[in-house]
């Protein structure tokens, strides 16, 4: 599917676009469900592999909310592995989130229980993610989406809130399972992302300076990022502070992290890098899915109301909307 954007300006912002809504859903999750990063990674891990052989399209339900007996249970194995973390690791926090309710254990393997997403305060989450996915897919229509354009919005907030959070889990899952090979792990790359966060939080806050600094070729050089502390990061991730040096000690030698002035920089070379130009491409294509899959069901709802099957109308002939995470 080729990107609906015109210029690579346009995709940078996309991709800023997603990953600032990104890191707000993630701290509404954390809050609200007393999670750290490490926690909240394999809760959504998890989700995403509960619901992943139940098409989008389901007629009994696709949503967050399905019944327990139509999720796949999921190993702390396949949990692990996904992660980069430690299977031993990964038992430890599962049994924690097992006593609060959060993962419950189902024959040989776990699921995330669908009253933690359709009773409070779990379903609030749901809501404001499909509210916050909506406004997203508005803003992309702003920016030049031809993809997001073609969506109707009203027939996107029409479709239930459960099955809207879905599509954008199982979107950030992916997505950072195919950029973890970069940084090592899903909590290192988790950590990557909150670096570049935190060093030019500053330069997003000015509507000037983001603007210039939008261009492919107007990376922000490295005295103007601010360095973020490991103390920040522990705090800002909910971890404990010998995680954080850990994980980052881990992105210094794989040359995408520098110490700089009491802190840590992702510095202006490893932005241009070769490698993370591949990961840009690839985040606008998981974002032109994405798209296509909210078409695609926004279509499904309106094809009834039409007097025809989604088969019978041409701008809904979509790939196959199943998503599937490599688990």
């Amino acid at each position: 599917m080729a990107p609906s954007f015109a210029a690579p300006d346009i995709a940078r912002l996309l991709a800023r676009h997603f990953i600032a809504a990104g890191s707000l859903r993630a701290a509404r999750w954390r809050a609200t469900l007393d999670l750290n990063a490490t926690t909240l990674l394999i809760v959504h891990v998890a989700l995403a592999a509960n619901l992943a052989r139940i098409r989008l399209d389901d007629p009994a339900g696709a949503g967050l909310a399905v019944d327990d007996n139509r999720r796949r249970p999921v190993s702390l194995m396949s949990i692990a592995e996904s992660m980069g973390i430690p299977h031993e690791t990964i038992r430890r926090q599962a049994l924690d989130l097992q006593r609060r309710g959060t993962l419950q254990k189902l024959g040989s393997g776990w699921i995330v229980p669908a009253t933690l997403l359709t009773l409070p305060p779990g379903k609030a989450l749901v809501d404001a993610d499909a509210a916050a996915l909506v406004a997203i897919v508005g803003d992309l229509a702003g920016l030049g989406s031809a993809s997001a354009q073609a969506i109707d919005p009203a027939t996107l907030r029409a479709l239930p809130p459960d099955l809207v959070a879905r599509v954008w889990n199982e979107f950030a899952v992916l997505t950072a399972e195919a950029a973890s090979d970069m940084c090592g792990s899903l909590l290192g790359f988790t950590l990557f992302i909150a670096i570049i966060r935190m060093n030019v939080e500053h330069i997003n806050a000015d509507p000037g300076r983001s603007s210039r600094h939008a261009a492919a070729d107007a990376i922000p050089d490295d005295r103007d990022r601010l360095p973020a502390s490991l103390r920040a990061l522990a705090q800002s991730e909910q971890l404990t502070y010998a995680t954080v040096r850990r994980r980052v000690l881990a992105l210094i030698t794989r040359g995408l992290v520098e110490s700089r002035g009491g802190g840590v920089i992702v510095p202006a070379r490893v932005h241009g890098s070769e490698a993370m130009v591949r990961n840009g491409l690839l985040y606008v294509r998981r974002i032109e899915k994405l798209l296509a899959d909210l078409k695609r069901l926004c279509c499904a709802a309106a094809a009834p109301r039409a007097g025809m099957g989604i088969a019978q109308r041409e701008d809904c002939r979509m790939p196959n909307p199943t998503l599937q995470p490599p688990l």
